[in-house]
């Protein structure tokens, strides 16, 4: 088991590390990511719509078949 000095010590180069890396990231434009967004938003919109008209279609179904 290491020392506290030690631990301290590979905090601090991990952070160090995690620092490096971000300076390398390509981060996305303000315009590519508000597009990004529109696309989420729109997916999960058309997706709930589908599950939506699923669930309404197949319950309809189950009430037709099991009075």
């Amino acid at each position: 088991m290491g020392s506290v000095k030690d631990t301290i010590g590979k905090a601090g180069k991990f952070m160090g590390d995690v620092s490096a890396e971000m300076k390398k990231t390509d981060w996305p434009t303000r315009q590519e990511l508000i597009e990004s967004t529109i696309v989420v938003v729109a997916s999960l919109i058309m997706l709930g719509a589908f599950i939506f008209v699923c669930d309404t279609v197949l319950t309809n179904l189950v009430k037709i078949i099991i009075p």
